[in-house]
């Protein structure tokens, strides 16, 4: 249940009790919404130097829908714990008007309103994917492995009145084809999932500005890229993304509706963060297996040599298979780990055949040697190396490959005869 009290400073006046809500500018309003109730938001405080306006609903759980039209039309909806519409201003308007609607269940929001001027991008304006015209919401998908962000190209600011450039007339420096998008992360307190602290980091990734004192950068793409990233998930921890999208022409830039998610379906009663993925029993057998496995390989030795390389070779590749495979296909998970383990039986059967019949030292070892290397190269980039700014594509793969060879290269091959 939502309560008015488990927020502070809830806005209330005159005009809730009207059926419509005053925002102002770059102020974050609090609305309570009843079940299936729909109020109609004014935006406020709007100066003539602004061209459009993004503003942003949020809620903790439940889902509720801003609509262009007070009719909640399809065509210019849409549903989400975190939604976003793009107002664009007519030539004389001092205010901005859309609509939000609850679900079943009574909510608690927060809006908040961000103007921008002319020369600002603006975010999701030339989408072709989703069902807003101007879409400046990020939509996620996800499981317990990996969660993709996708969101609508943005497209150049325009005066007032002026009719927007077209999104897909040329490549040139003069279309929107410029633009660059940065995709930041934030990450809320661990093992906190209160309404309060998904409030504050929403806050704190609402606008360009805030996003890069807060967030961290994920990285950068141009335009010619698909607007679609991939990242980790982290089930019970909340994690909150936002793209600010920039024209390094006019040296502007604009934010996206910040999205958040748990990686999990979350109570709305306790704030419990409950598991939904049934797979991953899959991944907690796999992992007690080559636990127990590498435990055995432990305590004999190489009394067992063969089946040390067995061990070795299932690890790389069985982790190449899955990353190769999860890069370049669209199979489901239960696909990919089947080619996971396949590919490791395959890959630990072949070194160890290697090793017995060709008796091959300096190749095998170097095999098991990348194991050390793939683990130090990941641990390195889970330091503050790893989120230096210096860690564009180059430097990144220069610092993978750098530990991978220098433990994977055993030296001295005639010390390696067994």
């Amino acid at each position: 249940m939502v309560h008015l009290s488990d927020i502070d400073n809830v806005f209330v006046s005159n005009s809730l009790a009207a059926g419509h809500i005053k925002v102002p500018l770059l102020e974050h309003v609090s609305v309570y919404l009843g079940p299936n109730e729909h109020k109609r938001v004014v935006i406020t405080n709007i100066t003539r130097l602004a061209a459009s306006v993004v503003a942003q609903v949020y809620s903790h759980v439940q889902n509720l829908t801003v609509s262009l039209s007070r009719y909640f039309s399809v065509d210019s909806s849409y549903t989400s714990s975190s939604a976003g519409v793009v107002l664009i201003l007519n030539p004389d308007a001092a205010k901005a008007t859309f609509y939000i609607k609850a679900g079943e269940d009574e909510v608690l929001a927060t809006v908040f309103a961000l103007p921008y001027a002319a020369q600002d991008p603006v975010p999701g304006a030339c989408n072709l994917e989703f069902i807003l015209d101007n879409d400046p919401n990020l939509h996620l998908t996800y499981n317990v492995y990996e969660t993709a962000v996708s969101f609508a190209p943005a497209n150049l600011g325009t005066d007032r009145g002026t009719v927007p450039p077209a999104c897909d007339v040329g490549t040139g420096g003069h279309t929107r084809w410029r633009l660059t998008y940065e995709l930041y992360q934030y990450f809320l307190p661990e093992n906190d999932l209160s309404d309060k602290s998904l409030s504050d980091g929403m806050s704190k990734m609402s606008s360009a500005q805030s996003i890069m004192a807060n967030g961290m950068k994920i990285t950068t793409i141009p335009s010619s890229q698909k607007t679609k990233l991939y990242g980790n998930s982290y089930v019970g921890i909340g994690v909150i993304y936002n793209v600010i999208v920039r024209d390094p022409l006019m040296k502007t830039s604009a934010a996206y509706a910040p999205v958040s998610t748990y990686t999990c379906e979350l109570s709305t009663k306790r704030y419990e963060c409950k598991q939904s993925d049934g797979n991953f029993i899959y991944v907690q057998v796999l992992c007690t297996v080559i636990g127990i496995y590498g435990l055995l390989l432990c305590l004999a030795g190489h009394r067992l040599f063969e089946a040390e390389f067995l061990f070795f070779g299932f690890l790389i590749f069985g982790f190449m298979s899955f990353v190769l495979v999860t890069r370049y296909s669209a199979l489901d998970f239960i696909r990919r780990f089947a080619i996971l383990v396949g590919g490791g039986l395959f890959g630990g059967l072949l070194l160890s055949l290697v090793r017995w019949r060709f008796n091959l030292p300096l190749v095998c070892v170097a095999v098991v040697g990348l194991v050390l290397g793939f683990l130090v190269a990941a641990i390195i980039f889970f330091t503050p190396l790893g989120k230096s700014k210096a860690t564009d594509e180059y430097s990144y793969w220069i610092g993978s490959i750098n530990p991978v060879h220098s433990h994977a290269w055993p030296g001295d091959p005639f010390t390696l005869e067994v």
